[in-house]
């Protein structure tokens, strides 16, 4: 099992729809390809010429959100989705990896949401006062999709734990 940190849009936009939908999505309406059918040297050009004003760092770093999203993320895996704007996280198990919906709208009724990833959330009010200065900075690292560290993901299914909900 593996811990990854999915955030719900830049302003947690789309977080009440994760949520009501039982997903973890990703806005990336630039890409309306399927993540999964790309291997890393495609996808790395695709980026490149799509944004060819970007430096190599920033699209290294969405190469390894988008990739990681769409081929790393597998069933059984825990999502962690903090809330933008309260002081609460959310946290579930994948149930249905990668996959591509073209029909989808983000919930300011904007944005295709092509990448989802079905998730079976756990819990929804998991505090962030319950966890360790060191699993909140894991949280607060600013990247939508990252893989957390042992430490932080201890942390957070022992929070869930003494709350009696098994993650």
């Amino acid at each position: 099992m593996t811990s990854w940190v999915v955030r719900a849009g830049r302003y947690g936009t789309d977080e009440g729809l994760n949520l009501r939908k039982n997903l973890a999505s990703i806005r990336w309406d630039d890409f309306p390809e399927r993540l999964n059918m790309l291997n890393r040297d495609d996808l790395r050009e695709h980026l490149a010429q799509t944004y060819p004003h970007e430096a190599e760092g920033c699209l290294r770093n969405w190469l390894s959100q988008l990739y990681s999203f769409g081929n790393e993320i597998c069933k059984g895996d825990v999502i962690i989705m903090p809330f933008k704007n309260q002081q609460a996280i959310a946290v579930g198990r994948v149930i249905k990896p990668y996959s591509f919906e073209s029909a989808l709208i983000s919930a300011d009724n904007r944005t295709p949401l092509y990448h989802i990833i079905g998730v079976e959330w756990r819990v929804n009010d998991l505090l962030r006062a319950d966890l360790s200065d060191e699993t909140l900075k894991q949280l607060n690292r600013p990247p939508t999709v990252f893989k957390v560290n042992a430490h932080a993901e201890e942390c957070i299914i022992d929070a869930a734990l003494k709350r009696g909900i098994i993650i």
